[in-house]
């Protein structure tokens, strides 16, 4: 029988935030709770899905790491909404200090945000510590003070001893900058000055910018006359030769790296890339539409159609008919949840800028009114059993959009759905 060790955390990230998912999850475990992070825990014969899924199921509480990165992936809104759907406790983390992308905040609307950009080891250890706190409150243990008090001394410690290192290297500046006399350096210049007496004496030029006049020649005496002798005039500058300049050595011209023009992209190359970004806007273009159904109303739903739609057959409807028509549906299902399955397909067609995109997705329904009185009876959900919806069956859409360079938009819409039998069963969520 399979045996699974329960996990008290799951990371999610991208691997571009993999240096600020491992503070998060250094700080964790040195509180001594127990991670669950890809692909460390992954183990042979797992599938990453598989392996993501099964973690999500077991862990107490999910951690999002979120940034310009991870904001593009459709993992972390996968695992976010699956999160979601098991009634996970999530703290999502802010590395960067940008907005929130619209899917996620929709996801997160309930959850309190954190942030870890300022100075992400300080603020990921305060986090940790928060998380450690909720952890406990959800398996109604008390916290243990004397982890708490490690972990701050710890804390205290590095700052304790980084502030010694700073001093040390402070003292170490100032006495080599008096030593090498840094601090008031001696920029004047000696000028051989004649003394009264015939000894040179060095003296210091009062404007070191004025070069000083060459020394004369030395004063000379006559012994029989004990006069001094008439002084030689010092040799003129001007009438020396320059010497003839060596001739400079030629230089080639240098050479940048960074100025050389890019390699060319092949074809082959930029059409593979351009799909890839293209499939990515497309994915996340479905998981808005989903959000827009589950979290809006009429208006917003309308919003990601364009201006002539084939809906479910009738073509060149427009916006003013599909208001009415999401305004009815509206009226009949005014709690809506559904979950995206792991089926999308995106297919070309005849136009290139135009894609038939294919998903599935599982629908909810409310539970009995004498259901939800028990669960809010109790003032807490206490499992995936609590949950107030349950499955009413599984649909497949089929989307024609029109992908432009900065939207796109749902051209044509069809649905095949299956009611669970009998009609009114209501299957918790798994």
């Amino acid at each position: 029988m399979e045996t699974h060790t329960p996990e008290d955390v799951f990371i999610s990230y991208c691997t571009q935030n993999a240096d600020k998912a491992n503070l998060l999850l250094e700080a964790l475990e040195e509180l001594g709770l127990r991670c669950w992070i890809a692909p460390r825990n992954i183990v042979g014969g797992d599938t990453w899905p598989v392996a993501i899924t099964k973690a999500l199921q077991h862990c107490k509480i999910m951690v999002l790491v979120y940034s310009s990165a991870s904001q593009d992936s459709v993992y972390v809104v996968n695992e976010a909404t699956i999160a979601l759907r098991l009634n996970k406790y999530i703290v999502p983390v802010r590395t960067e200090d940008i907005p929130v992308q619209k899917s996620l905040d929709l996801l997160l609307a309930t959850c309190q945000w954190k942030d870890a950009f300022r100075d992400p080891a300080a603020e990921s250890r305060e986090i940790a510590k928060e998380i450690y706190i909720t952890l406990k409150r959800i398996l109604n243990e008390p916290h243990d003070d004397e982890v708490l008090r490690k972990y701050n001394a710890k804390r205290s410690g590095k700052g304790r001893k980084v502030l010694l290192v700073a001093s040390a290297c402070l003292v170490v500046f100032i006495g080599l900058a008096f030593h090498f006399n840094f601090l008031a350096p001696n920029t004047s210049v000696a000028v051989p000055q004649p003394s009264p007496g015939g000894k040179d004496q060095p003296g210091l030029s009062a404007k070191p910018a004025i070069p000083a006049p060459p020394p004369a020649s030395p004063t000379t005496f006559d012994a029989k006359a004990g006069v001094p002798a008439a002084l030689s005039p010092a040799p003129s500058v001007q009438s020396q030769a320059p010497a003839p300049a060596a001739p400079e050595p030629a230089v080639a011209p240098r050479q940048y790296a960074s100025l050389a023009p890019p390699a060319p992209v092949k074809p082959a190359q930029e059409a593979l890339r351009r799909d890839q970004d293209v499939n990515a806007r497309i994915a996340r273009f479905v998981s808005d539409y989903q959000n827009s159904y589950n979290f809006g109303g009429p208006a917003d739903v309308v919003a990601l159609y364009g201006p002539a739609v084939n809906f479910y057959g009738k073509a060149n409807t427009d916006k003013a008919s599909l208001y009415g028509e999401f305004s009815n549906y509206f009226e009949r299902w005014q709690k809506r949840r559904s979950r995206l399955n792991s089926d999308m397909r995106i297919e070309d067609t005849s136009d290139p800028a135009v894609k038939r995109v294919v998903f599935s997705y599982v629908f909810y329904r409310e539970r009995g009114e004498q259901e939800k009185q028990a669960i809010l009876s109790r003032g807490y959900y206490k499992g995936p059993k609590d949950d107030r919806w349950c499955s009413s069956g599984v649909a497949v859409d089929t989307l024609t959009l029109k992908v432009l360079d900065d939207s796109i938009q749902i051209v044509g819409e069809s649905q095949s759905a299956v009611l669970d039998k009998p009609k009114n069963t209501c299957k918790v969520i798994p």
